[in-house]
């Protein structure tokens, strides 16, 4: 889910995807996310991380978001009260 957010306030939202079979193709996920500043996840893997990096996208690690509605995680992103981690960690296993 892409949410655009202006002045504090989420605005449109897109949902895009990648195929399964894309695991461990950095590409993909960075077309994916083209045009994001950010995306918030519970985990990544260092490629996957620099790759975005790259790219102008910050990745925010936020574990505690795993399982959560993502309209949590977006409201404590603009309250400025995500918890984040510099952690590594690829959920995949691949």
């Amino acid at each position: 889910m892409v949410v655009e957010v202006n002045s504090g306030v989420p605005g449109t939202r897109v949902t895009r995807a990648r195929g399964t079979e894309a695991c461990g193709n950095h590409a993909t996920f960075v077309e994916m996310l083209a045009g994001c500043d950010a995306v918030i996840c519970g985990g990544i893997g260092d490629g996957a991380a620099v790759s975005l990096a790259a790219n102008g996208i910050r990745a925010l690690v936020s574990p505690s978001s795993v399982g959560r509605p993502i309209d949590d995680a977006l409201q404590e992103w603009i309250d400025g009260r995500l918890v984040t981690s510099d952690a590594r960690v690829c959920l995949c296993s691949h």
